[in-house]
């Protein structure tokens, strides 16, 4: 009868199990997966034995769940009044119980507090911050926003120095030029901002921010410039801003389509990289490697395109030619 009613619940006509929570129990999972040991008495059907005991226990994933992190900084006050009295199995160093003196992070003293009985630090407060799968591998878990004020803050201070630097520079060079007195110490100026803008050979390299910053090339060794493209010119991608436009491959940097096809070719100053593949002696040599191909098929004994091209590409033209002589003759008569 049991085996009845499982194949009834298989094909739809019952209704399938439900566990303690009111969950529908797929009837296709097989016996051994859905009934569970004997040992844990399940005296319903249920599948809560198959999922592992941390991830049952484990918090509600949101908002809240990503801002829980360990607490930064904070202390914790026995009882509302720091300690006046050195406690047995506390830090040696600092007095507080929640960590050993091996890795208690206050300056090494001279006498510890187990000693001296006095500068007792509060306790630590210890934070159980339970994380899931993704929590745990989160490289961005645990950071404060806040803390990148610091870095705005810095680069600001250089922008600072620099512009009062500039504008000192500036005035030096104003009170040279009314005294009409030349200033070796200007000229030298000139010069290394001259040897720094366009110092000889010089690679270009692209960093993380997306700017381009030359350095100087060794003569002795070999330097690969990569494709890169000049700052001032518009990117690809910034050609026509239709979603629907012309495809931009970003691994390549090629945009093989044209993005803006509304446009006269005369008008336009990019038509795709297509444009480029087809323009040139390219139609030239694909007739030419149509023509190798044709000829190869056919039987005939023609040269190899790759291994001989001055000698096909002769044959090619006598062929063209004495294809034009029958036209002509054809037309003529």
């Amino acid at each position: 009868k049991s085996k009845e009613l499982e194949e009834a619940r298989k094909a739809g006509q019952v209704a399938p199990e439900q566990d303690e929570e009111g969950n529908d129990i797929n009837p296709h999972i097989p016996q051994y997966i859905a009934k569970a040991p004997w040992y844990l008495n399940a005296n319903a059907p249920s599948l809560k034995h198959q999922k592992a005991q941390h991830l049952r226990d484990a918090p509600a994933t949101g908002p809240s769940a990503l801002e829980a992190w360990y607490p930064r900084g904070s202390q914790s006050v026995a009882q509302g009044r720091p300690q006046s009295v050195f406690k047995k199995g506390a830090c040696t160093n600092c007095g507080a119980t929640t960590h050993s003196a091996k890795s208690c992070l206050e300056r090494p003293r001279a006498k510890g507090a187990r000693w001296t009985g006095r500068g007792l630090r509060p306790d630590d407060v210890v934070a159980e911050v339970r994380l899931d799968w993704e929590g745990k591998r989160d490289r961005w878990n645990g950071y404060d926003p806040r803390s990148y004020a610091q870095v705005i803050k810095r680069h600001e201070a250089l922008e600072v120095e620099r512009r009062e630097l500039k504008q000192a520079d500036l005035d030096q060079r104003a009170a040279a030029s009314s005294a009409n007195v030349p200033s070796a110490a200007l000229e030298r100026k000139d010069d290394e901002a001259h040897n720094d803008d366009s110092g000889g050979e010089s690679e270009y390299k692209l960093t993380a921010d997306g700017e381009v910053m030359a350095h100087e090339k060794d003569v002795d060794t070999k330097g690969t410039a990569r494709n890169l493209r000049i700052r001032e010119d518009t990117a690809k991608y910034l050609r026509n801003l239709d979603l629907k436009s012309a495809y931009y491959d970003p691994k390549t940097r090629s945009m093989r389509q044209d993005p803006t096809p509304g446009v006269a070719a005369d008008d336009k100053d990019y038509a795709g990289d297509n444009f480029v593949r087809f323009s040139g002696d390219v139609a030239q040599f694909a007739q030419l490697e149509l023509h190798a191909l044709k000829a190869g098929q056919e039987g005939r004994d023609v040269p190899h395109l790759q291994a001989d091209p001055s000698l096909a590409e002769m044959l090619h033209k006598e062929y063209r030619k004495r294809r034009e002589k029958l036209e002509r003759v054809r037309q003529d008569a």
